[in-house]
């Protein structure tokens, strides 16, 4: 089967069921969900820090390590995208697999 081919004006575009880059929107709104966790990572580490208690330690790794998963997460997802972009291509299956093991690591 011949790879299917993604161009920048498809991409930018809204998206329907047929288009070529069906995942464009969700990547979209994943970062958008990104830029709000990390304000909420931020202030959790804000109060994490100001709070002196003796659940902190753990609570303070714990939110650091979820929020490095997420980082890693958004970076394969960009990624993906511009292997989508630049090269015309939709990714295969066996690439997403790293991503799909972070997002559920994460959750």
């Amino acid at each position: 089967m011949p790879p299917r081919i993604c161009t920048l004006s498809q991409s930018w575009s809204v998206l329907t069921p047929h288009s070529r880059c069906p995942t464009l929107t969700a990547r979209k709104f994943e970062t958008l969900l990104y830029g709000i966790y990390i304000a909420l990572f931020f202030v959790s580490i804000h109060i994490l820090l100001r709070n002196k208690r003796t659940l902190q330690p753990p609570l303070l790794v714990l939110a650091i390590l979820m929020f490095a998963i997420a980082t890693a997460d958004i970076g394969v997802t960009y990624a993906y995208l511009l292997r989508c972009l630049l090269r015309g291509e939709i990714t295969p299956f066996k690439y997403i697999y790293p991503k799909l093991t972070l997002y559920k690591t994460n959750k």
